[in-house]
Formats: structure tokens, sequence, C-alpha cells
């Protein structure tokens, strides 16, 4: 039996990955009885999905999950008794693995603790936006607490070989090595567990070229740039017009203050269901990401597969994490050293006929999504699981 936990997640968060990553293992393992243990909501997004794709006999099993914004010194123990459920629950049925679909400073140190107790088990865990923690201190360092549930020391220390980190892609774990050499051993990658979906036609004829920001708005995402491009292409003599749009909702306030005059955003103040974020998404060309390096070193773009998914050339500052897209995939749009040259390639596309371009753009990624698709993962997952 392969028992996935999801201790963090309520709802639809992270639910699509979920799935995604439940019908990888069923791809990698199709005769082992799988069962997921998460809070109902989250179960009923997962099973939702994974019906929609035909993934069947899955065991679900209710558990209660702390809020997200409680105080994480308040959740070190009850997340020991929870995750001691977890180990309770292998050992009882014979499995000697466990996998956690997401970890915090807290889950982390009670499955240390618990792996002292429980020496036959081993311990896969996927570690999402808590990553971006290892960039520097907490806040309010300077207190005990912070510093000792700090996620970087959490991550270094008391690692053994029955723990492994499957980490959503290879720019991760290069820079997970450079910044904690002491873990690359412990290091697994699995790329992001997504459904793509089959993209719609080349949009032929359109008054304007659309070019869009997918997801949450917000200065990490350089949402802040994406603004000001939109205003001083605008201001440019074009043989065609731009059109700049948003898909998603503007996520920080701060954000309100910023003229966004020349952005379309059709939902500034909540998150667009799927069905809306997807037509959306499908009536743009482009997508433009202005990234902030150092926010995304530890972390993955669920926007950029978005792009993939819905067949999206795209526009993007140069980091090592879209090299290693762009390097996997090939032509699948532009890369771009600084702003200046992502405004310029802006300008370049409207004052000339790119269709053909364009369209071999598109192709590329749809028939290089399979190198990071579904089938992929299941068989990165399967070395992964098996490894000794």
């Amino acid at each position: 039996m392969i028992l996935v936990c999801e201790p963090n997640c309520v709802g639809f968060e992270h639910a699509e990955v979920n799935a995604a990553l439940i019908a990888a293992i069923r791809g990698a393992y199709p005769a082992e009885p799988i069962t997921f243990a998460a809070e109902t909501g989250q179960i009923g997004q997962v099973r939702a999905r994974l019906e929609q794709h035909g993934i069947k006999e899955v065991v679900f099993q209710e558990l209660s999950v702390q809020p997200r914004r409680r105080r994480e010194i308040l959740r070190l123990l009850p997340d020991l008794f929870l995750f001691y459920r977890f180990f309770a629950a292998a050992s009882r049925t014979g499995s000697d693995r466990l996998l956690f679909c997401s970890i915090l400073s807290p889950g982390l140190i009670a499955i240390k603790i618990l792996m002292l107790f429980f020496r036959k088990i081993k311990v896969y865990l996927i570690p999402h936006n808590v990553l971006a923690q290892i960039n520097g201190p907490p806040k309010r360092w300077y207190f005990i607490w912070p510093l000792i549930l700090w996620f970087r020391p959490v991550m270094a220390l008391m690692n053994s070989n029955r723990l492994r980190y499957l980490v959503l892609g290879e720019p991760i774990k290069k820079q997970l090595c450079l910044a904690l050499p002491g873990v690359e051993k412990h290091l697994s990658v699995l790329d992001l567990p997504y459904f793509f979906v089959v993209p719609g036609d080349v949009r032929e004829g359109g008054e304007k070229i659309v070019f869009g920001a997918l997801g949450s708005g917000n200065l990490e995402k350089g949402i802040d740039l994406f603004f000001r491009a939109a205003a001083e292409v605008d201001g440019q003599t074009t043989r065609q017009k731009g059109k700049f749009t948003l898909i998603g909702h503007l996520a920080e306030n701060k954000i309100r203050q910023v003229d966004r005059s020349k952005v379309v955003i059709t939902s500034p103040d909540r998150p667009l269901a799927w069905e809306e974020y997807k037509k959306q998404a499908e009536g743009i060309d482009y997508a433009v990401f202005l990234y902030d390096q150092q926010a995304y070193r530890f972390r993955i773009s669920a926007a950029l597969f978005d792009a993939f998914s819905f067949g999206k050339p795209i526009i993007a500052l140069r980091s090592q994490f879209f090299d290693h897209y762009f390097d996997l995939l090939g032509d699948i749009g532009y890369l771009c050293d600084s702003y200046d040259e992502l405004k310029k390639t802006l300008i370049d596309i409207l004052n000339n006929d790119s269709a053909d371009r364009y369209r071999k753009q598109r192709e590329n990624i749809i028939k290089g999504r399979q190198k990071i698709g579904i089938v992929h993962v299941a068989e990165q997952f399967k070395v992964a699981w098996e490894q000794q």
C-alpha cells in the first residue's frame, strides 16, 4: 500500500497538483493500493479531478488539518500527534514508506523525531513554497522560536538515508545543492505533476496581440513591471496594437496603488474559478513572466505549466528556472536578459509578422510536454521511490 498524506492544504489548495501526483503514482504502480489522507474539502477536489481522468481505486481518509495561519510554534505538538498516526498506520499495515504532499517546519521536525522510533519506515516529502525560507532568516529572527523553526536548518539537520525530499524540478535541485550541500544525497527530482489540457487553435486575425500575466499578481511575480511595460508599450507607435491582461487577482494591497490603467483585470479582488481562468487564458497570445529571480530560486511556477497547457509561447526574464525549460523544450518563446530587452521584444512582436515562428513555438510546446507530463513524472517517481 502507498500511503499519501496531505497534512497542510485544504479545499482547492494544491488539489490539482495532488491529484496529478496520485495519477503519476498510479501510472508507476498500477496494481498497488493507494490511500490519500487529507482534509474533507481537499479530498472532494482531488476525487473530482481523478474521476475526470479515469483514475479509480483510491481510498480516501479524512483528517483534521490545522489552520494554515496558526503560529508555527503552536503547530508543533499537534503535528507530532497527527504524524504519529500516519507512522502508526504504515507500521500497522506493513507498509515501510510514507509520502507527504507538503511540509512545513513543525511537520518536518515531527517527522525527524518520529523516524527515531519507527526505524523501518522511509519518508518521502514534497516541499513547496516553504523552500523560499532558505533565501534568508525569518522575520523577528532575534527571537528564539522563529529561528528554531526556520526551514533552512530544519531541512539541513538530522537527515537520514530513509528520508528523501522530492523537489519540483531540476533547477530547484541545483539551487538547493548550492545552498545546502549536505542535503544533496537526500534529493530526488519530480517535474510538477500536472494535467495538461488540449490547447485551442491558434487565434487568427485578432485586432490586437494579447500579452497575459497568469496567476495572482504580486511583487515577487513582477506584476508592477508588467503594469509598467503595458503603459510604456502603449505609448509606442507599432504596426499592430497590443493588449495586456492579468488572468488572476491582485494578491497584495500595495499593488493597487500602482498605475494599472493599461492592463485589463477582470477579477481584481478574488481568484478566478478554474473554468473562467481557463477561458481567459485561452484568449491570450503570449504568457509574460517578470519574476523576481531570488524569490523563485527554490520555487516552481504553476503558471508556467498553465502556459504550456494552453500552448502559449513564453516571454520571460532569464533565470536558471526558465533556462531549464527553454533548453528542454526548444524554441518556446523569448528569454530576455533585462526589463528593457523584454520591453523591446514586446514592441518587436507588435511591429513584425511573427506568425510562422509563433506556430512553431506552439508546436514545440505541445510536442515537448511529453518530456514533463504525467507519464514522465511516473517514471521519476518510481526511480525515487525505489532508490536505496
